[in-house]
């Protein structure tokens, strides 16, 4: 995917709302602070609980967001998101509400919408002060990376990728393909973790060696993630390698397959170019 190159700065930029902190003029006796303060203790709303219960009720719905969702259904995803971040805020949960933004500037790149994307990173940086997590801190500085297509976030991303799919990850946005293949190429037949990403680079791979069995190792993963426009991808990727293989009745095939995923997500655009491509052959 390719998408909007705009600075962090640039993109987003947020009016700083000043706190007055309320003063008295004269002072006051103590027992008529203490009846003040009674008297609003009593007509105030009561404060919203947290505990475990609110805890497991955002993991609840941070766990419902699939990347299936993320791509059928992204305003339900963001709608639970949303939800789990207002939990997770209440509870001053940190990482909790660090990994929500991080997913809701995913949404917003995937809706094509960097602004608000920005807005989301800028809230997880926020909300990571403090914090020691490798995790969070790649899948920041690999989002920033993505946003203003820096080099410099990118390479902070690689220092804090502690796998190597994550590593591979970086590589790939960074179209140091083969590296990215070598990073993973001894784990790809074992692995079943993070299956988006290994679909991702695997994708990569093999849309720069036009290799069907990467191709398809790619769908497997995308499978293995529910990911549609990954699967519509790869379907299509295979189509294309066995068209420029003369194997035109192979290419149909992978082509219709590409094409019934298309009218599931309702991608019009892409179902009008694929039969197209199917009317040409």
């Amino acid at each position: 995917m390719i998408y909007r190159k705009i600075t962090i700065a640039a993109a987003h930029e947020r009016a700083l709302m000043s706190m007055r902190s309320n003063s008295w003029s004269h002072p006051i006796r103590v027992p008529l602070v203490l009846a003040l303060l009674a008297l609003a203790s009593g007509c105030a709303s009561p404060p919203a609980e947290t505990g475990p219960a609110t805890l497991q009720q955002a993991e609840r719905l941070e766990r419902a967001v699939t990347a299936e969702r993320l791509h059928t259904s992204p305003s339900r995803a963001v709608d639970d998101l949303q939800r789990a971040l207002l939990l997770y805020s209440l509870a001053d949960d940190q990482p909790g509400q660090s990994r929500c933004h991080l997913a809701l500037a995913r949404v917003r790149l995937l809706q094509n919408q960097p602004a608000e994307a920005v807005a989301h990173v800028m809230g997880a940086e926020q909300a990571m002060q403090g914090l020691d997590d490798d995790s969070l801190f790649y899948q920041l500085h690999l989002l920033k990376g993505r946003l203003a297509d820096s080099t410099e976030e990118y390479a902070q991303a690689l220092h804090h990728a502690s796998l190597p799919i994550e590593r591979a990850v970086v590589l790939t946005y960074l179209e140091r393909i083969d590296e990215a293949h070598a990073a993973i190429r001894t784990h790809i037949d074992s692995e079943t973790g993070q299956p988006e990403d290994y679909g991702f680079v695997l994708y990569a791979v093999a849309k720069h060696t036009f290799d069907s069995a990467t191709a398809l190792k790619a769908l497997a993963f995308y499978k293995l993630a529910d990911n549609p426009v990954g699967i519509a991808d790869s379907l299509y990727l295979l189509a294309r390698i066995h068209l420029a293989a003369q194997d035109v009745l192979n290419a149909r095939v992978y082509l219709q397959r590409a094409l019934v995923v298309c009218r599931a997500l309702g991608d019009t655009q892409r179902e009008r170019k694929l039969l197209a491509e199917l009317g040409a052959l």
